[in-house]
């Protein structure tokens, strides 16, 4: 098994993000530790809500689970510890990392 930042966390990915795919998106939290469900439930840590998100968003607020908008998701996956994590494991170019670095601070603004 994979330890990272979100470890033991179990993620809920609906509606469309701006910055990233849902795949994507689902490949960082991957690469993180976190796991991915396709429905929420009681054991659902996050739902990260993009547009227009479906009836997932509704059964997480019913239920209690923490709902992170597209910016806090970010926030939390591009954190410099994260960050790190993410990148460290792979064959990554110093030029390729400030770009995404870059791009993700702009995003975030």
């Amino acid at each position: 098994k994979k330890k990272g930042k979100l470890t033991g966390k179990t993620f809920v990915i609906t509606g469309t993000l701006d910055s990233m795919s849902r795949d994507e998106a689902k490949e960082k939290i991957k690469a993180l530790g976190g796991k991915i469900s396709e429905s929420v439930s009681k054991q659902t840590a996050y739902v990260v809500v993009g547009s227009e998100p479906g009836s997932k968003y509704d059964k997480a607020q019913s239920l209690g689970v923490e709902i992170l908008n597209e910016k806090s998701f970010l926030s939390m996956i591009f954190s410099k510890s994260n960050f790190l994590s993410l990148y460290s494991t792979k064959k990554v170019t110093l030029q390729k990392i400030l770009k995404k670095m870059l791009t993700s601070w702009v995003e975030l603004m």
